[in-house]
This record gives structure tokens, sequence and C-alpha cells, in this order.
């Protein structure tokens, strides 16, 4: 027996959860769907169908996703002892900013008072912060 099997869990009915949730409320829900199983997979046309549901979230999902992605990348780097093979793999440096949404972040540091010359800035696709 191992210390999960002596760990009591309410049983869980996965296909009447969110209808009984989304019966119970007027306001506008979120679904996270955590990738346990858990939570039943469900599309956001089924969701939409069991109440006021409006976001739906994949954080485990994302999460799985980004460490398979980055065992890929260390294995890579083990295996052949340097990441030369890898500097076009994934986002280039601009895309990772663009997606960061850089310009946005400018123009609240510029809203607080932060001079130009100490913005978080790109310079050929370098990044270049000032203090």
């Amino acid at each position: 027996m191992t210390a999960t099997d002596q760990v009591s869990r309410p049983p869980v009915v996965k296909s009447r959860c969110p209808l009984t949730i989304g019966a119970a409320f007027d306001s506008p829900l979120l679904y996270g769907m955590g990738g346990s199983g858990t939570s039943p997979y469900l599309s956001a046309d089924e969701l939409a169908t069991l109440g006021p549901y409006r976001l739906m979230i994949f954080p485990n999902f994302v999460l799985r996703a980004t460490l398979a992605a980055a065992r890929q990348v260390l294995q890579t780097v083990y295996a052949t002892g340097s990441a030369a093979s890898l500097a076009d793999a994934g986002f280039s440096w601009v895309e990772k900013q663009e997606l960061a949404r850089l310009d946005e972040w400018q123009a609240i540091e510029r809203r607080y008072g932060v001079e130009d010359a100490a913005l978080t800035k790109l310079q050929d696709g370098v990044r270049d912060v000032r203090s």
C-alpha cells in the first residue's frame, strides 16, 4: 500500500460536476481543465451548454508541453555538447518580446516616469536593460 492509497478522496462525478456548478450560478464562470482527468475533457461548445462558463484555462497542459520542450533542448545539448543546432528552434528573441508585449510594458514604464534611456529595450535583437 502506498501513501496515495491511504488518502481518502471523495468520489468524483466527472460528467455532472460542471453541469451542477454551472446551474448554480448566474454570473460568468471559469473552467480549469487541469489535465489530471478529474475535470472532464470538454470542448468550449460542450462547456457552453452547461452554464455561464465564459473562460476556460489549461494550465497543466501548457506546463507539460513546456517541460517536454525543455527536456528535448537539454537532451540535445547533453548529447551534442552544444546549443548550435537549436539556434532556429522555437521563438526568436524578437518574437518572444512581441509575445510578452514589450511595447506595452514600455508604455507602462513611461506612464510611471521611467526615462527613455532606462526603458527595457531591444537593440539588434539583443535585450538591453539600462539603469
